[in-house]
């Protein structure tokens, strides 16, 4: 894996802020392959060639299909403060991150190809977040007020190839889903005395999620019926 982080911070003034950070993963892997590394050598000695080592599965990237996960994760986040007053701080924090994922498996662990798997995922998610923080009664009484608002969206795909030289039969499955999220929220903290504080907060949020989902399965080679 490879990571790059960024992040720029600018003081306009004395009372505004502004930080924007970047960061970027690339994926790019190979699993060792699932092998046979014990059976009963009198009842299949042709399988004797096919027979690994730990140490050997861990050279192996593929036994009878190709093995890989690849992917990268893509971050914004922007912040911006600012103090009007010496008791009120204004702060607006934006964000942005997306992934994308693609595997192959060979998931049998035999040099015959029985079952490979393959899959891919797609997530962007948008989110704002926007309070106010202050205090007032010489600091007696201090309150945090805001709201939030996230926006998701998913894209997945997993396919499964069963014995696709006998006859064969590919399963796949497709689906996306959204969820979106907005919230408000209040929070204030009241000096009774030096030693004692009274502290209550609400938090209101809403929620709808929606998800779509397709199944269809092939089979390679149906016989004809006449």
């Amino acid at each position: 894996r490879t990571v790059a982080h960024v992040q720029v911070q600018w003081e306009p003034s004395a009372d505004v802020s502004v930080l924007y950070a970047f960061d970027k993963t690339w994926i790019d892997e190979v699993n060792p392959a699932p092998v046979l590394t014990r059976f009963n050598m009198t009842t299949k000695p042709e399988l004797a060639p096919y027979v690994f080592s730990k140490s050997d599965q861990k050279k192996l990237r593929a036994i009878d299909y190709g093995m890989f996960v690849k992917g990268t994760v893509e971050g914004h986040s922007l912040t911006m403060e600012w103090d009007p007053s010496d008791t009120l701080s204004l702060v607006s924090i934006t964000a942005l991150r997306k992934l994308t994922y693609d595997s192959s498996q060979d998931a049998d662990g035999t040099p015959v190809w029985v079952i490979n798997t393959e899959a891919g995922d797609t997530t962007e998610a948008f989110t704002q977040e926007v309070r106010a923080v202050g205090d007032f009664a010489d600091s007696r009484f201090e309150y945090v007020v805001g709201g939030f608002f996230m926006d998701e969206k998913i894209k997945e795909a997993y396919s499964h190839n069963y014995l696709p030289n006998a006859g064969g039969l590919f399963s796949n499955v497709d689906g996306t889903g959204r969820n979106k999220i907005w919230a408000i929220f209040g929070q204030g903290t009241f000096q009774i005395t030096d030693k004692l504080d009274f502290t209550g907060g609400l938090r209101y949020t809403h929620e709808k999620r929606t998800m779509t989902r397709t199944d269809s399965t092939l089979f390679d080679n149906l016989p004809q019926l006449n």
